[in-house]
């Protein structure tokens, strides 16, 4: 009897299913391999808790006199040098050192009654029961008044948790993080990745199988870990939100999601930020119900005891070279941005790399620190990078900035975190009307103003935003002794007339008195002057770079329905002058929030996109006025505000 036709090949069937097992085999390796690492995580999370229960046990039968002598054995053996801390560039991650042993070969396991035990030289939470106090599930931020805190505050969440990820704004090669947060939580494992090629490194392994309690250091340019790294976590913190746009941000939101206790640390600065601000509801941010313990300044801080420790590792001369390394790599941080949507000039880098010096690290110029924690006074070593600022004098207050990775030219600087479009070389101007009167606010209060603008490139898409609404601006400058280079500028932000007075006062009485006989317009005026010829029922009045006090006794000879003053959220009066505006009738502006927006709904984003156009085609002359009139009135310079970006 012959075989059928349609006969089943099994010889072929058993050769998929080979495969298929060669495959299977292969995977199980690698599943084998994770688990390894985590075997240990997961063991010591299970001898923790059995050990809790066993304290409480102790604790209802009276016994706790032995459970008190078991955690005096057991704290004197964290108290060992792990070796941690010692101050060396060269990093141990994914690099074993054959003169290293192994954590588990040099020191007993950590082992504690919950998040661990605080170590005696790092811990000082002024009778607060500290996993209560902070690792409450969920995400939250913590604004913070000094800048200074953003160290103590890593400090403490890292001593109160088994694991502790930290999203810093930049890491540098020597891992100079690394080694100041060893000296600080002399009882902890601090691991920084400055290079993260996958989610599953040497680093991070390292992190999830390590005996004793870790913090893992990463920038958000290299950020990059697995789901899992962030539910064995106890505790995720973000900040520097400055530098970052929404690549950066969408790199860590896994992380955010998936760990237990996220906390993005921020600066009043970064929150009032429209962008941020929307970033943190989108994800369900909240305030930590905690923030007031932790911006406290006396001894019932949560943070008291780790300022005293931060200070005494950051003045110590042995750290001089990590400070000064750390320095390098923020000036060329903000000088070159992880994201093309930033943009800032060298003038504004250099200011920002300075005040994080000095804020944080305390290191560099009082004017650039705070009065409650001082900077050592002393000028930080100057980068090769900042020599060339002297030699370029054409970046005038931040306007523009030379191009040098592109063509011959130059092109304007900007900074909108989301929703930014660099400029287009070569573009030209429209010819008719300067800008379409859309997205204008629904309502405009009258009133005595003052705008914090988080990015001082908004000045002249503000000004000419208010030309536009039919209105008489005069707009008060410290630019400069002259308005004649401001006057190139808007002549071609609107086509409404713009009047520039010098500071002769014939001049200045024929030009307000040409001003007063027009409908709608703007003057541009030099300086606080004192314009009797001007007529006093105006619309608008602005002043641009001043600091509050030196307008004060302006403000009484002129009227105006609308007066705004223009301030810098990175300039010195920022955040210290209410109670001079508040005394003299200036509150804060309700429509801030609007006015700081970026993205269609802006109503400044189409004066943005004109005053783009118009910086691409200015000469470099008319800019180096501006810039070489400025420089000859230091007083002025070191108030006024910076049009960058």
């Amino acid at each position: 009897m012959s075989a059928p036709e349609n006969s089943f090949d099994f010889s072929e069937c058993a050769a998929g299913f080979a495969e298929a097992a060669t495959l299977l085999a292969e995977a199980a390796r690698h599943l084998s391999d994770a688990a390894g690492a985590m075997c240990d995580e997961f063991q010591l999370k299970n001898d923790n808790t059995i050990h809790l229960k066993n304290d409480e046990k102790h604790s209802l039968d009276d016994d706790s006199v032995n459970s008190r002598n078991t955690s005096n054995s057991e704290s004197n053996t964290e108290d060992a040098n792990t070796g941690n801390n010692v101050h060396r560039p060269d990093s141990r991650v994914g690099k074993p050192e054959p003169h290293v042993l192994p954590v588990a070969e040099a020191e007993q396991p950590f082992q504690d009654g919950s998040y661990g035990s605080l170590s005696p030289s790092t811990s000082a939470l002024t009778g607060q029961e500290p996993n209560g106090s902070l690792l409450l599930p969920g995400r939250y931020y913590i604004i913070l008044e000094e800048e200074f805190d953003i160290l103590p505050l890593i400090a403490a969440y890292a001593s109160i948790g088994r694991k502790t990820l930290c999203c810093m704004p930049f890491v540098e090669r020597s891992q100079s993080w690394r080694i100041l947060l060893s000296a600080i939580l002399i009882n902890h494992e601090v691991l920084e990745l400055t290079d993260q090629p996958s989610a599953f490194s040497p680093g991070v392994a390292q992190f999830m199988s390590s005996s004793k309690p870790s913090l893992l250091i990463q920038s958000f340019t290299s950020w990059q870990t697995h789901r899992t790294v962030g539910s064995i976590s106890d505790s995720f913190l973000v900040w520097g939100f400055l530098n970052v746009g929404e690549e950066q941000l969408s790199r860590i939101q896994d992380t955010v999601q998936n760990t237990r206790h996220t906390c993005a640390i921020v600066t009043p600065e970064e929150y009032e930020n429209f962008n941020f601000k929307t970033y943190f509801a989108s994800l369900g941010f909240a305030e930590h119900p905690k923030s007031t313990l932790v911006k406290q300044f006396d001894v019932a801080s949560l943070l008291s005891g780790f300022r005293t420790i931060v200070q005494r590792v950051l003045n110590d001369p042995e750290f001089n070279n990590n400070i000064h390394l750390l320095y390098k790599a923020c000036s060329g941080f903000y000088m070159n941005p992880p994201t093309e949507i930033i943009w800032r000039s060298d003038t504004k880098a250099a200011q920002l790399a300075k005040r994080f010096a000095a804020r944080i690290l305390l290191h560099g110029l009082q004017e650039d620190g705070s009065s409650r924690f001082k900077p050592d006074g002393v000028v930080l070593p100057n980068d090769q990078g900042f020599d060339t600022l002297s030699q370029n004098r054409a970046v005038p207050l931040g306007l523009v900035e030379k191009d040098v990775f592109g063509p011959p030219g130059w092109r304007l600087r900007t900074y909108n975190s989301f929703n930014s479009v660099p400029p287009v070389h070569g573009t030209t101007l429209p010819q008719e009307s300067a800008i379409l009167r859309s997205t204008h606010l629904a309502t405009n209060p009258a009133g005595r103003w003052y705008i914090v603008l988080q990015e001082d490139f908004d000045a002249i898409p503000f000004i000419s935003y208010q030309v536009e609404l039919d209105q008489k601006v005069v707009c008060f400058t410290s630019y400069g002794t002259s308005t004649k280079p401001h006057h190139k500028i808007f002549t071609r932000m609107t086509n409404y007339p713009v009047i520039q007075a010098n500071n002769g006062k014939k001049n200045i009485t024929a030009r307000a008195s040409a001003f007063n006989s027009l409908q709608s317009g703007l003057m541009l005026l030099p300086g606080t002057k004192d314009i009797s010829a001007l007529v006093t029922n105006l619309d608008t009045i602005i002043y641009w770079g001043f600091p509050p006090e030196s307008i004060a006794e302006h403000l009484i000879s002129l009227r105006a329905t609308h007066v705004y003053i223009l301030l810098s959220s990175d300039g010195p009066f920022f955040g210290g002058q209410n109670t001079t505006l508040h005394a003299h009738g200036i509150e804060y502006y309700p429509q801030s929030t609007q006015i700081n927006s970026t993205g269609p709904g802006s109503p400044l984003h189409r004066y943005r996109d004109k005053a783009r156009q118009v910086m691409e085609i200015l000469p470099t002359q008319v800019i180096n006025k501006i810039y070489a009139s400025s420089v000859g009135t230091p007083s002025i310079l070191a108030s006024c505000s910076t049009p960058v970006e």
